[in-house]
């Protein structure tokens, strides 16, 4: 099993899509995604007792963020509802504004991505999680 995304913009395992948004947060200059609410899961690797001091603002909240179309698709859940048609054409412009700042590895999911993109939005259509 893995994530399907409608017009294929993405077809694939959930821990791969994971890594994808990790290397997009990183190439948009935004915070590591694991310190962001939603994917935050505590500091098991800190001593209980011995604990960075910004570690009592975590997780830090999106909306603290600057405005960013890539935060639509890194802010969103994995395995279900759907980026809306409105919010389509910003996220593909981003998408190929980071492409030559992510890894090549990750190029062709990004194109495939942007297709999917471009598909949903001449059709009309938001892009489906599933």
């Amino acid at each position: 099993m893995g994530l399907d995304v409608s017009y294929d913009a993405w077809s694939g395992a959930y821990s791969c899509f994971m890594r994808f948004r990790i290397a997009l947060a990183h190439a948009a200059g935004l915070p590591p995604l694991e310190l962001m609410d939603g994917f935050f899961r505590g500091a098991d690797k800190f001593d209980r007792n011995i604990k960075p001091d910004w570690y009592n603002d975590l997780p830090i909240m999106w909306d603290a963020l600057r405005p960013d179309p890539i935060i639509t698709l890194l802010n969103h859940s994995d395995c279900e509802d759907e980026i809306a048609l409105a919010d389509l054409p910003a996220l593909r412009d981003r998408l190929c504004e980071l492409k030559p700042l992510m890894p090549d590895d990750w190029h062709e999911r990004i194109d495939q991505f942007v297709r999917g993109c471009d598909e949903a939005i001449e059709q009309g259509e938001s892009l489906e999680f599933h």
